[in-house]
C-alpha cells in the first residue's frame, strides 16, 4: 500500500495541479464534511470521546487506499492522488481547527 500511494505521489507534477479541482477536493473533503459532521454532532447532542471521534475521523484527510482503488479501476490517476496529497497538506490546518470548535462548545471529554 505505501508503495502504491509513495508512486502515485511520485509522479504528481506540483506545478500541474488543476486549482479549481484541487480546491473543489479541499472544500468538499476537509471543509464540508467535518462541518457536517460537528452539524451532527451538536445537533444530536452527542458528547464525550464519540462526538470527538466522529468529528476527527470527517476531518481526516483522505486515505491512501484510494491509491490503489484507482490504479485497480484505472481511474484518473493524477486526480486522485493529487486529491490525497492537497488534502494531506491542508488537514494540518483544517484538522486542529475543527477540534477546536468541538472542544470548545463541548468542552474536555
Amino acid at each position: 500500500t505505501v508503495l502504491t500511494f509513495g508512486g502515485g505521489l511520485a509522479s504528481i507534477n506540483l506545478r500541474r495541479i488543476e486549482i479549481g479541482p484541487a480546491a473543489m477536493v479541499i472544500f468538499t473533503k476537509m471543509i464540508l464534511f467535518p462541518f457536517l459532521a460537528l452539524c451532527f454532532v451538536f445537533g444530536f447532542k452527542i458528547t464525550g470521546l464519540m462526538g470527538f471521534l466522529i468529528v476527527l475521523q470527517a476531518a481526516m484527510p483522505s486515505a491512501v487506499t484510494l491509491s490503489l482503488i484507482k490504479r485497480y479501476y484505472n481511474l484518473q490517476e493524477d486526480f486522485v492522488s493529487e486529491g490525497v496529497f492537497v488534502t494531506h497538506v491542508v488537514s494540518v490546518i483544517t484538522v486542529p481547527i475543527f477540534l477546536t470548535i468541538y472542544m470548545k462548545f463541548v468542552g474536555t471529554f
